[in-house]
């Protein structure tokens, strides 16, 4: 800073040349009090913004301490569609925009088709961009569930309760698990509690909505009527096998650097 006019009390910014205080009579009294130039407003806004990509990065970590997240799904945002299914994508917006509604009434997607379409994509992409707005999410699948709960840990114990009460709940892969008795009454139990507290849960699933709608045993039927019930929103993601892109892709580079 520096000082100019009124005995050396007023000072300017060195980088803008703005006036940086003003002096004010205050009970009979010069008092000389500060004045935000608008550089320095945007220091504030950019350590702001640090700070809270600080505490984010803390939040990320704790959840993949936890096994509550795989940082395979840190970079599913919606800055990052490939603009394939607008549609889609929209609703996953909207979906994240209307959150304290969608909580409210428990509602919950189901996403579903071929294998490499772009389901977890879309299901990470509404988890992450809540979980950037603070809300407490768990992206998960059924088998990774299964394994914490044989370890019989303290860490199983916490990851199963973090399963049960956090806002959001995705589980990827719906249907792969192996379906023994005790799989499939663990399954029921968390659906269950999830339905009960009202908290919102998505699905991604290689099965049909009809496979879901015609269960054939009295364990599917406990499920499957579960998640129904609690995901009305069905949406079929038919994009182009995004795997296969990924696979293509990954060939040519190696074919770039180890022919070339």
């Amino acid at each position: 800073m520096k000082k100019e006019n009124n005995n050396g009390k007023i000072t300017y910014c060195e980088t803008c040349g703005a006036q940086t205080n003003m002096v004010i009579n205050f009970l009979g009294k010069e008092k000389v009090v500060p004045i935000i130039c608008d550089c320095r407003k945007k220091e504030i806004e950019k350590e702001k913004i640090m700070e809270d990509q600080k505490i984010l990065n803390q939040r990320i970590d704790l959840l993949i301490s936890q096994g509550i997240m795989d940082k395979e799904f840190l970079n599913n945002r919606f800055e990052n569609d490939n603009g394939s299914n607008p549609e889609i994508l929209n609703v996953c917006k909207k979906y994240t925009d209307k959150w304290k509604e969608i909580k409210k009434e428990n509602i919950g997607i189901i996403f579903y088709g071929d294998v490499g379409r772009g389901k977890t994509f879309y299901a990470s992409c509404i988890a992450n961009e809540l979980f950037k707005n603070g809300v407490s999410i768990c992206i998960t699948s059924f088998p990774k569930i299964i394994d914490k709960l044989m370890n019989f840990t303290e860490e199983s114990k916490m990851l199963i309760e973090k399963v049960k009460t956090q806002n959001l709940l995705v589980i990827d892969d719906f249907g792969v698990e192996r379906e023994t008795e005790y799989v499939m009454e663990q399954m029921f139990k968390i659906l269950d509690d999830r339905l009960r507290t009202g908290l919102p849960t998505i699905i991604t699933t290689n099965l049909e909505i009809k496979q879901l709608e015609q269960p054939k045993t009295l364990a599917q039927r406990r499920i499957y009527s579960r998640i129904l019930e609690m995901c009305p929103i069905k949406i079929l993601v038919d994009n182009k096998n995004n795997r296969l892109e990924k696979s293509e892709r990954k060939i040519n580079i190696a074919r770039e650097i180890l022919l070339n």
